[in-house]
């Protein structure tokens, strides 16, 4: 450790005496490393371990078409994409890259040019 500056030291033996003290605790620091791996002593982020086990259960969710229970929610979500594309209904009130995707969705070709 460094001890208190001395009386009438001089400010290059100051910096010598701090880079002394910090290249003994690089020594210490690499002889513990040694001893004890760091990996034992590193913090687990309980955050960051939430946000790990949710992105591996999302990779490995199933992601095939949704069952017989889910048809109500199917038939629910095509009817509301026959709607964006209706210029009766919502056809005006989204872009022409919504109405796009509403049409892929339904299986129906997408329009390069303004369809209003």
């Amino acid at each position: 450790m460094i001890d208190e500056p001395r009386v009438g030291e001089d400010l290059g033996s100051i910096f010598r005496r701090i880079i002394q003290a910090s290249n003994d605790l690089a020594e210490r620091v690499m002889w513990l490393e040694r001893v004890q791996p760091v990996s034992h002593l590193t913090y687990k982020d309980p955050y960051v371990t939430a946000k790990e086990d949710a992105a591996k259960a999302q990779a490995t969710e199933n992601l095939y078409a949704p069952l017989r229970s889910d048809t109500r929610a199917v038939v629910d979500l095509a009817a509301f994409a026959r709607r964006l594309l209706n210029p009766q209904d919502l056809a005006h009130a989204v872009t022409l890259e919504v109405r796009n995707a509403a049409r892929r969705a339904l299986g129906m070709p997408e329009v390069k040019e303004y369809d209003l």
